[in-house]
């Protein structure tokens, strides 16, 4: 340890008046030149005029090393590096030190990956003096320019049930052959640095399917994303179609996702496991709704639920057998009649006759008549016979039930 003595002491400086080293070695034009150098020493510095880089000769007098230090060779890059954050560790006795390392080039050799992106400078706010002293340039750059950004869920687990034929509001007692489709999605994980990785849980193990026409539940064991069943599958049958909501379920039981995932530094992380635990997911069909009709016409009186039925004017009433429709009745017919579900009111207003209330012309009768599957619904018949045969001209009653 210790500084060697020199052969020549000088209690002075020099003061040079040419652009020029103080010491011919310190500048060469090309790298073969300095080899060129005579009383060569370890350490020594030399700068390399055309590729415009410092290079330093190291103990085995032979070779040369690029150098990344200041250009006096004062400090080495490691000190730079310690002391470049924190300005204020420099006291007024090495300010001169300061002034030449704070015009240096220090190079950020990093280990992270190419690809990550800069988030800004985010050194977040509160951050004491004591948290940043000490560290390395390099430390600096990594931490609060790319800072450690953890994995996220790209997209969630999710399921769907798919359902034919496509109906939205039919006549009770309908027949269907339903077709379910059951779609499960393992969702996936959007790594650290932005690019997408591993799902988010495993594959499906079960699907067990509920609804209209499975008297017991349909489970099929199985790992595939989608899975079909119809009326071909043991314990799916043809549906009849109820009054109000008739709806189909599917409830999928997945297992445990695999996989590693990256922060977006590359290194494996764990803090999305809690959602990749296994688990159950439910999806519903669409909705197929069950109503009552209304039934009306002309010409004649119905007598049974065939002849009532033989209509073609018919109207799907409300979740509470209400509405409204209107009969067109031709000249000279005097027979007219509707038949609504038992237990509901009806008002029959006359339009051409400044809308009379002509309900008490009417008289009724209960009656039984299908629905679309052949199983009797009490009916309320209500039936008229316009005197002098008929209107002479068109007429039209617009009817409410409530």
């Amino acid at each position: 340890m210790g500084i060697p003595n020199g052969d020549i002491k000088l209690s002075a400086n020099f003061e040079l008046n040419v652009s020029k080293p103080i010491d011919s070695r310190y500048r060469v034009v090309d790298f073969v030149d300095l080899d060129l150098i005579d009383f060569k020493y370890d350490g020594l510095i030399v700068w390399v005029s055309s590729l415009n880089t410092h290079y330093k000769l190291l103990s085995d007098l032979v070779t040369w090393e690029e150098f990344a230090g200041n250009t006096d060779g004062l400090a080495s890059t490691s000190w730079v590096e310690q002391n470049f954050i924190d300005n204020t560790t420099f006291s007024d006795s090495t300010a001169g030190i300061y002034n030449s390392i704070n015009n240096i080039s220090v190079v950020y050799d990093t280990t992270l990956s190419d690809t990550i992106q800069s988030q800004g400078i985010v050194v977040p706010v509160g951050t004491p003096v004591s948290a940043i002293r000490g560290m390395s340039f390099t430390d600096f750059i990594d931490t609060f320019v790319f800072p450690t950004i953890l994995p996220s869920i790209n997209t969630n687990r999710s399921s769907s049930l798919g359902f034919t034929p496509s109906l939205t509001t039919v006549e009770v007692g309908t027949l269907i052959d339903p077709v379910l489709t059951a779609t499960f999605n393992k969702g996936s994980i959007r790594n650290g640095n932005g690019s997408i990785g591993v799902s988010l849980v495993g594959d499906p193990v079960t699907f067990t399917f509920t609804g209209k026409g499975i008297a017991t539940n349909v489970v099929v064991t199985s790992s595939n994303l989608v899975e079909t069943i119809n009326t071909s599958t043991p314990g799916l049958t043809t549906s009849v179609v109820a009054f109000g909501n008739n709806s189909w379920s599917v409830l999928i039981n997945y297992s445990t996702g695999t996989g590693l995932y990256y922060d977006s530094k590359g290194n494996p992380v764990n803090n999305l496991d809690g959602s990749r635990v296994a688990g159950t997911i439910t999806a519903n069909s669409a909705v197929i709704v069950g109503r009552y009709n209304s039934f009306r016409h002309f010409g004649y009186i119905p007598t049974d639920s065939v002849s009532v039925r033989a209509t073609s004017l018919k109207t799907l009433l409300s979740a509470t057998n209400t509405g409204t429709f209107s009969i067109s009745i031709p000249a000279s017919t005097p027979e007219v009649w509707f038949a609504v579900p038992n237990g509901k009111t009806a008002t029959v207003l006359y339009v051409e006759s400044s809308n009379a209330d002509v309900t008490g012309s009417f008289t009724t009768t209960l009656l039984n008549v299908n629905d679309a599957n052949g199983t009797p619904v009490s009916y309320k018949l209500y039936s008229s016979i316009i005197g002098g045969g008929g209107y002479p001209s068109n007429a039209t009653y617009n009817i409410t039930i409530t």
